[in-house]
């Protein structure tokens, strides 16, 4: 299974910087701008 992880960030330079480097180290990643949608984006099954 591949880990998965969420960035929550408003900057679009340091999220795309995040990502990339989180991606090209195999990670499956997924970004939201802002809390609000950062919570729509979060898997039900993890952990809170």
């Amino acid at each position: 299974m591949s880990i998965r992880i969420l960035i929550v960030e408003d900057e679009p330079g340091i999220a795309d910087f995040i990502v990339r480097g989180l991606s090209e180290e195999g990670y499956t990643v997924a970004h939201a701008a802002d809390g609000p949608s950062g919570t729509d984006r979060r898997d039900p099954a993890s952990s809170t």
